[in-house]
């Protein structure tokens, strides 16, 4: 069987684009940082039930009382927060272990980048439950 280089350097050529683009899309952080990232995917895409399945027991039992909450709130509070659903990047720029905490709670610094070019940065905590990053109310 005859050996054919340019057939060879053309598979790795696509094995190398194939590679550069799922590791660009499959950006999202592992542990806390991905947490955030999931969340604010979800809620870009006003996919609020996926969004709530990212927050922690404590943050669900707040959002779903009605006392506090309401889900026309929350929406509205998900559509201020993302600009209408305009979240380009989610950006994790550092975690931080929460003093007198589990070790499995960390504060996540993160930024929103939107498609007009602004940015805003935020905090979030964010707490290991029964093995998956959940993250809690945030302002």
């Amino acid at each position: 069987m005859r050996h054919r280089p340019y057939v060879t350097l053309a598979l790795l050529l696509a094995l190398a684009l194939l590679s550069a683009c799922s590791s660009e899309q499959g950006s999202e952080e592992k542990g806390p940082g991905g947490a955030v990232q999931r969340f604010y995917g979800h809620l870009n895409a006003a996919d609020y039930d996926a969004a709530k399945a990212v927050y922690t027991a404590a943050a669900l039992t707040v959002i779903d009382d009605p006392e506090i909450s309401t889900p026309e709130a929350y929406q509205s509070w998900a559509q201020q927060r993302t600009h209408e659903g305009t979240i380009d990047k989610v950006t994790i720029v550092g975690t931080e272990e929460t003093e007198g905490e589990a070790p499995t709670a960390v504060l996540v610094e993160f930024q929103l980048h939107f498609s007009d070019g602004s940015v805003e940065t935020y905090e979030a905590p964010v707490t290991e439950e029964n093995g998956e990053w959940k993250i809690g109310l945030h302002s």
